[in-house]
């Protein structure tokens, strides 16, 4: 997508694959119902999955390179995971439900690469 908004154009082509997995539990505790969620959530990129920018128009700042010259690539090469764990306790006070959660979360990825100035 190019909005037009600065000196070059960034060229985004990435893919990724999602999974989510959730077991939920119900059961009484002390008399009193409660629900009770454990799920992990992962994002892979795929390979070949990034950006790259190209000049737009001529500015002062990139003056030395041509319209469309490829100024940088972008790689999307990571993951996400979120490993998360709930529970809904119904207390007697007129019908009152007490929620608790927690999550974890972990991601990991590459630096942006910059093409070498004979490319």
């Amino acid at each position: 997508m190019d909005l037009r908004e600065g000196a070059n154009r960034l060229k985004v082509a990435y893919t990724d694959v999602s999974g989510t997995l959730n077991y939920h539990r119900r059961d009484t505790l002390f008399g009193h119902e409660s629900k009770t969620t454990i799920g992990w959530r992962t994002t892979k990129h795929l390979p070949n999955s990034g950006a790259s920018e190209f000049v737009r128009v001529q500015e002062a700042g990139n003056a030395p390179l041509a319209v469309g010259e490829r100024t940088r690539d972008f790689s999307y090469q990571g993951s996400d995971t979120v490993l998360h764990l709930g529970n809904d306790l119904e207390l007697s006070f007129g019908r009152t439900t007490s929620s608790l959660g927690a999550h974890l979360e972990f991601a990991k990825g590459k630096r942006p690469t910059v093409p070498d100035a004979a490319n």
